[in-house]
């Protein structure tokens, strides 16, 4: 389904010759489907049978792609200056909640980080001294998944 339009983009077109390759518009070029290129989000696929012969049976019982998006790792080391529940976005794109993992750095102070919320744009972290109060510091933090 193409979400901006709400069309549904699926046909089937039987031709004794050489069919043009059109396509919907807002899509480019047909390009050929590379093996972990995750720099997409949306795509269309095509699926071209040639039948050689005298046979007037078309028969594809089943069509099934599987997309295997290798794991994206973003990373930084952030600066939390205000003592409160902070935000921190992500660099990079996700598609599906990624596994966030933080490590205090330095400072005088021991602080224990807390994740309290996680998306796939960013999450939410508050840091917390011994004594359960919220605390500043700095973190160096992972996100990974795809």
């Amino acid at each position: 389904m193409l979400n901006n339009s709400g069309a549904v983009v699926s046909d089937i077109i039987v031709s004794a010759t050489e069919i043009p390759t059109m396509l919907p518009a807002g899509y480019g070029d047909w390009q050929p489907f590379v093996s972990g290129d995750y720099k997409y989000r949306e795509a269309l696929l095509k699926c071209v049978m040639k039948i050689e012969g005298n046979t007037n049976t078309i028969v594809l019982p089943k069509y099934t792609v599987f997309v295997d998006l290798p794991d994206i790792q973003d990373h930084a080391v952030t600066r939390i200056e205000s003592a409160e529940n902070t935000y921190i976005p992500f660099n990079l794109d996700f598609y599906r909640v990624p596994e966030v993992t933080i490590t205090t750095v330095g400072g005088m102070e021991v602080v224990i980080p807390i994740i309290t919320k996680v998306t796939e744009d960013g999450f939410w972290v508050e840091l917390r001294n011994l004594d359960k109060e919220l605390s500043t510091g700095t973190i160096s933090w992972s996100a990974l998944g795809c």
